[in-house]
């Protein structure tokens, strides 16, 4: 009964998205593509993260290592918006 119930909802997932004209990912694909997209994104900010890294330790040249993140955290999504 299990693989009866299983194999119909398969047809019915196929049938919805070729209807729809969209391709039918699993969770699997989905979470990689989040996972690739955030890589690419961390990867893309990597040069201005350490170049506001610098100036921030060049205005603040007593802060803590975490004190400079946040700042250079704060700036970058100040940017993004």
């Amino acid at each position: 009964m299990l693989q009866k119930t299983k194999m119909t909802n398969e047809k019915m997932i196929m049938t919805k998205t070729a209807v729809s004209g969209m391709s039918y990912t699993t969770p699997e694909q989905l979470s990689n593509n989040i996972g690739k997209n955030v890589r690419v994104k961390k990867d893309n900010e990597a040069g201005l993260r350490a170049r506001l890294t610098a100036e921030t330790q060049n205005e603040n040249p007593s802060g803590t290592e975490e004190v400079i993140n946040a700042i250079v955290t704060r700036k970058i999504y100040e940017i993004e918006q």
